[in-house]
């Protein structure tokens, strides 16, 4: 999937296995720093897998809710969407909004770092 994202984003841009949580050990597939911006590429297969078990699916919501309280946009897709390119539009709009969003609002602190950091910063 590497290779699909880096052809066509700047992968200067992009971290890979990104760890965002400060007590967790959750990473995500890839992360754009700046932006705050992670793309997920979902591992559905017509295999079981820890992806499609109850537990495993109750484990994603709670990284991706934990994502959300930090101050992340979680995008998730499949590896066809991240192979045809029909994904990359809606990470360059998501990346765009939220820089444009952060140009024109004060800045923000991280709630979970008790204010010290803004709260695009990296955790890792």
């Amino acid at each position: 999937m590497w290779f699909q994202i880096e052809n066509i984003l700047n992968p200067d841009e992009w971290t890979k296995e990104h760890r965002f949580h400060v007590e967790r050990m959750w990473r995500f597939d890839f992360a754009h720093l700046a932006s705050y911006v992670a793309v997920e590429v979902e591992g559905l297969s017509r295999h079981r897998s820890r992806h499609t078990t109850f537990q495993g699916y109750r484990n994603d919501c709670e990284k991706y809710n934990e994502a959300q309280v930090y101050g992340w946009c979680v995008l998730r897709f499949t590896g066809d969407e991240i192979a045809n390119a029909s994904a990359i539009s809606m990470i360059e709009r998501a990346i765009e909004t939220r820089l444009e969003q952060w140009a024109r609002s004060k800045p923000r602190t991280n709630v979970r770092t008790s204010g010290a950091e803004p709260i695009h910063a990296s955790i890792a």
